[in-house]
């Protein structure tokens, strides 16, 4: 028999490699997770941003004007210390309020005419983060409509994303260690049934042929019962050598016995001759 090392440590093995790969997996998760996470909280600042503009728009001379309201300001300056970016554009195409000088293409002021806008740019060597939105805004006279554009630097989200990350990391390590203590508690529960079985055949003696005791797991059951089957045949060869033993000692033992009685008989004469006869 050709031993391949101990059941206990290729189960470890399977099993860690297992670990390593959802492992992984959790990982990847964790980090699209932190990164949507991000998004989504500075995206929901830039629409409160974009809403608080939108009603803060004032009319001057028959024109849109806008005073960047100081809460539209607050949301968009969190902690992150980001830069701030706002636009405003009447449906002629006019700039009305700007703050910098970012590019925007036509194909994106056409869209933001019909819906929501998200950008992800870069200006100055710098990431930005901007949104748009087309709203109707009523003067005295006629009816504007008026889009919004506003936006800030990515730092706070980047930020936001690699702590989300870290602490869903470190989640992951205490539970992978917790995970690893537990994988070692059950393998050895689970191989407490064969070190049983290894105690008992230990144990046993030569001609014990009865049935194995103690409780087994159902998945041991057929190992117990091919064992139980190999100790009945041992012992009926047992019992049939003991009696083949037996028999052929009761066949032997009377022609030894007229050998030894013809023996003595001979060895009483002094003649050589006798003795070879006998």
């Amino acid at each position: 028999m050709i031993i391949q090392g101990k059941l206990r440590n290729r189960l470890l093995g399977w099993l860690m490699s297992m670990m390593l790969i959802v492992g992984g997996l959790l990982l990847i998760d964790a980090w699209v997770t932190s990164q949507r996470s991000a998004q989504r909280a500075f995206d929901s600042q830039l629409e409160d941003a974009l809403l608080a503009m939108s009603e803060a728009i004032q009319w001057q001379d028959d024109m849109p004007r806008i005073m960047m309201p100081p809460a539209a300001l607050s949301i968009l300056s969190t902690r992150h210390q980001e830069r701030v970016f706002y636009r405003l554009i009447d449906d002629q195409g006019r700039v009305l309020a700007n703050n910098l000088d970012i590019p925007l293409a036509s194909k994106l002021k056409r869209e933001a005419r019909e819906g929501d806008v998200w950008l992800d740019t870069d200006y100055q060597g710098v990431k930005w983060r901007l949104h748009a939105r087309s709203v109707r805004s009523a003067g005295w006279e006629r009816q504007f409509r008026v889009q919004i554009w506003v936006g800030h630097t990515t730092e706070g989200r980047e930020l936001l994303a690699r702590d989300l990350l870290i602490r869903a990391v470190g989640r992951i390590l205490v539970m992978g260690l917790l995970a690893v203590v537990m994988i070692f508690i059950t393998l050895r529960l689970a191989l407490t049934p064969l070190k049983r079985l290894r105690d008992q055949l230990r144990r046993r003696q030569s001609q014990d042929a009865s049935p194995l005791s103690g409780s087994m797991p159902e998945e041991m059951r057929e190992l117990v019962d091919t064992l139980e089957q190999l100790f009945h045949r041992q012992g009926a060869s047992r019992d049939a050598l003991l009696r083949f033993t037996a028999d052929a000692s009761h066949q032997l033992r009377t022609p030894l016995a007229g050998v030894q009685n013809v023996a003595e008989f001979a060895l009483q004469s002094r003649s050589p001759d006798e003795w070879h006869q006998a």
